[in-house]
């Protein structure tokens, strides 16, 4: 009889061995699944940073783009200009022919 009672704690041994062993893999389970979230959170902040990098540029191209409306502006009034100038220097010419 004491073998089989040793029998039967060996055996209840073993099932609580191998329930540790299972409590330990969900333990290691539960760690991994903290680092990977902690891995998440530190690519988030760089996915916020990148963004943050976008919207400065997106702002400095709004200015660029308002540089550049404002250089088209005045090239368009510098043609306006240039094709007055023409016209002058036409009857300018013109008045120098007959004089």
């Amino acid at each position: 009889m004491n073998s089989a009672a040793l029998l039967v704690s060996l055996s209840s041994l073993l099932v609580n061995l191998h329930l540790l062993v299972s409590l330990s893999d969900i333990f290691v389970g539960l760690s991994d699944m903290l680092v990977n979230f902690a891995v998440l959170l530190v690519n988030l902040r760089y996915l916020l940073v990148s963004l943050s990098s976008l919207l400065v540029n997106l702002q400095f191209t709004r200015e660029f783009c308002g540089f550049t409306r404002e250089f088209e502006h005045f090239t368009r009034e510098f043609y306006g200009f240039t094709r007055e100038f023409g016209h002058f220097t036409r009857e300018f010419r013109g008045f120098t022919r007959e004089f």
